[in-house]
């Protein structure tokens, strides 16, 4: 399944208006500013200098993937957009960015590589079953129980990345996996606490998947933080 190149064009002209602007402008800062601060980084074009424009690009992609899943306090973008122009798009177009609007990033591990077609892809975070996810590019250089970390997305039964691919080495992988976790520990407890005096109580995997699940929708500027920290070995480097 093949998605436009041009899918966001008309999206990318609407959104200059009101408040969105600032909002992507929060979401980039969340996912860049602590690299930039420590390298003394002022500008997308330094920043490009610096680590690569393809590199910078794909951060950019994720932090947008970001943005168009985002809660604030003016609502959903893609909701927003949808309501007001989304007579314009294309049935696919829509669909793509609801999908987005729903998902969040996780952490895979890599497995039965068909190149220049689809991998099989593992969540290392809410595990279950691998999924077969339908890419061109990428599959010509994965190699397989490669961890890697990715906004994989339903698309009309069609998995597929959206966005690009950070790959995360066994220990960078662990550091990562540790840091979600604990996270969702403490989303764990929030629940237990609201939920308190309710009757019945999810079991304890459901709870706990529940946790993962908030956590991963937040935590996208964790990944990107994590893994441009360890790029360069920074001093900004987050903390185990």
């Amino acid at each position: 399944m093949k998605i436009p190149k041009d899918m966001f064009l008309e999206f990318t002209k609407w959104m200059v208006r009101g408040p969105w602007p600032m909002h992507l402008q929060i979401i980039l800062h969340e996912h860049l500013n602590d690299y930039c601060d420590v390298r003394d980084i002022d500008s997308f074009e330094e920043m490009a200098d610096d680590i690569g424009s393809h590199t910078l690009s794909t951060l950019r992609d994720i932090a947008f993937n970001d943005f168009l899943s985002r809660e604030t306090e003016d609502g959903n973008v893609v909701d927003d957009y949808l309501k007001r122009r989304g007579w314009k798009e294309k049935a696919v177009t829509r669909t793509y960015m609801q999908a987005i609007r729903d998902s969040f990033m996780s952490l895979y591990e890599v497995s039965d590589i068909r190149p220049g077609s689809s991998f099989l892809a593992r969540d290392l975070i809410l595990d279950g079953d691998p999924i077969r996810v339908e890419e061109q590019t990428a599959t010509k250089t994965l190699t397989s129980g490669e961890h890697i970390a990715a906004w994989i997305v339903d698309v009309r039964d069609h998995w597929m990345i959206a966005g690009g691919i950070l790959p995360f080495a066994p220990q960078l992988s662990e550091k990562l996996q540790k840091r979600l976790f604990r996270m969702a520990d403490e989303t764990e407890l929030g629940l237990e606490e609201i939920l308190e005096g309710d009757e019945p109580l999810p079991d304890d995997d459901i709870l706990q998947k529940m946790a993962l699940a908030m956590t991963l929708k937040i935590a996208t500027p964790v990944f990107s933080a994590i893994w441009l920290a360890d790029l360069k070995g920074d001093a900004a480097n987050p903390s185990n």
